[in-house]
């Protein structure tokens, strides 16, 4: 009788381990594939990223307003996993004034732009999930380094921070599409992006006792009107936390020196903010709703 009890606890547990799936795994170490595309605010379909030394680099500026370059990542379909994240590695350089780098998401099987009177932009389709910008900008994350007028600039490994992103919001699409933007934010602003090792990956959703990994830190409540908790599933010393408006406006900004933190928002308006838990050259984003 003991080995039949053994046998059926080894074929549940079998059934219980989620397995990881990627969706999407680039390490640029060829040239980019045509299911990549471009799209420049300002010179159209022009291709405006390109491969270099292993990583995806885009050089932009001066202009006379503001205006971005997109790569479009292939279309995704999110049914197949649950748990979906977006992970990639980001360096940027600032050459002259406000620049940032921005990622945007579609249900739409088409680019939709609008002309401004001064540049191409993206149609209301397209929703932000997260900004990272150089000091003048006030964008999500100050991870940029100045230079000067050096266009050919390279980055080294310690200019590269690694961005992750939960997706959980799309984990029932089967047709989306995500781009990386470089943005030049306002008058003769210019800077250079590298990005390399990007990632979209889930759990397998099909398996009857699956679990899934723990993300980096929880919200609770999410949405809120008072107080939230912030509980990061790994306390680490020196970590910071960052709270976001969607125009990429820091709204706060902390240490962290407890395993949980609690959050007054009562004085935050209605609307879709961004939390930002950064560790160990590490930064990950969730969605925070205050109704």
């Amino acid at each position: 009788m003991k080995k039949y009890i053994v046998i059926l606890l080894l074929f549940h547990f079998s059934f219980s381990h989620a397995q990881q799936v990627d969706l999407v795994n680039e390490n640029f170490d060829d040239s980019l594939t045509s299911d990549w595309a471009h799209f420049s605010g300002w010179a159209a379909s022009s291709p405006q990223w390109a491969v270099d030394s292993g990583a995806l680099k885009n050089v932009s500026g001066p202009f006379f307003g503001p205006t971005s370059d997109w790569v479009f990542l292939p279309a995704i379909d999110f049914t197949s996993v649950s748990d979906p994240f977006l992970e990639f590695d980001l360096a940027m350089a600032v050459i002259d004034t406000n620049i940032q780098f921005s990622v945007l998401y579609t249900r739409d099987s088409t680019f939709n732009l609008l002309w401004d009177g001064s540049a191409w932009i993206a149609d209301s389709s397209w929703h932000l999930i997260s900004t990272y910008g150089s000091s003048t900008s006030g964008a999500a994350n100050i991870i940029s380094v100045d230079t000067t007028s050096d266009t050919g600039w390279k980055p080294l490994i310690t200019d590269y921070q690694t961005i992750s992103v939960n997706l959980s919001e799309l984990k029932d699409d089967s047709n989306v599409r995500i781009i990386f933007g470089s943005d030049c934010k306002n008058y003769w602003a210019t800077g250079i992006w590298y990005i390399d090792n990007v990632k979209i990956f889930g759990n397998t959703s099909t398996r009857i006792f699956e679990h899934s990994e723990s993300s980096s830190f929880q919200l609770f409540p999410n949405p809120t009107n008072a107080v939230v908790r912030f509980i990061p599933s790994k306390y680490t010393k020196n970590a910071t936390l960052k709270i976001t408006a969607i125009t990429g406006a820091i709204l706060l900004e902390k240490l962290i020196d407890s395993a949980i933190e609690e959050i007054d928002l009562s004085s935050y308006n209605a609307g879709i903010y961004f939390v930002h838990y950064i560790y160990d050259k590490r930064t990950s984003i969730k969605k925070l709703i205050i109704h």
